[in-house]
């Protein structure tokens, strides 16, 4: 990673902490394979359940999950997958984005796309990411899916940057969610 993307990497993380404004209380991500994934609570499962099907318990062997689940804290979560989220400016190197969920919508994790570095925090119905491109070059046509236990209709885009790389904000950045 070049100078100017780890200046972008400081940066956005400082103001992802900013942003969030104390941490998120008791929660935590998990970044592996380029996804990064919300830990959080499991419901109480009760009653007779096959290893692997959303709304039952992980596969216990290698944590997976059958259907497109996802594998959150031991349970299976159902996951309905945003295509993607787009940056209409080809100058932008990185990105920091707040959403908002409403009742029903829980955002679990987000896959970013090739040579885009990504990072997730949550605080109650919040959640932040910042995104930086590994190499001097445009974004690609999608930037990342979020994975989202609930209708795509529960997530809002309330804050967008973008950032050029000298580090520069743009004022003509425009981010679209796409279903």
């Amino acid at each position: 990673m070049n100078y100017t993307n780890k200046l972008l990497t400081t940066i956005l993380g400082i103001t992802l902490s900013t942003t969030l404004s104390m941490g998120c209380g008791g929660c935590s991500n998990n970044t592996e394979n380029n996804q990064t994934t919300a830990d959080m609570s499991s419901d109480d499962m009760g009653g007779e359940c096959t290893p692997g099907q959303a709304g039952c318990v992980c596969v216990a062997e290698d944590s997976s999950c059958e259907g497109g689940a996802m594998c959150v804290e031991g349970i299976c979560k159902g996951v309905e997958t945003v295509s993607g989220l787009t940056v209409s400016s080809d100058k932008a190197r990185a990105c920091e984005f707040l959403f908002e969920m409403s009742e029903g919508t829980t955002l679990l994790g987000a896959d970013y796309d090739e040579g885009i570095e990504g990072a997730l925090r949550q605080r109650g119905e919040r959640s932040a990411i910042a995104i930086t491109a590994m190499e001097d070059a445009a974004f690609p046509s999608s930037v990342l899916q979020l994975k989202l236990d609930g209708p795509v209709s529960g997530v809002k885009i309330s804050e967008a940057r973008c950032y050029d790389n000298a580090g520069e904000l743009l004022s003509d950045a425009e981010v679209t969610l796409t279903e």
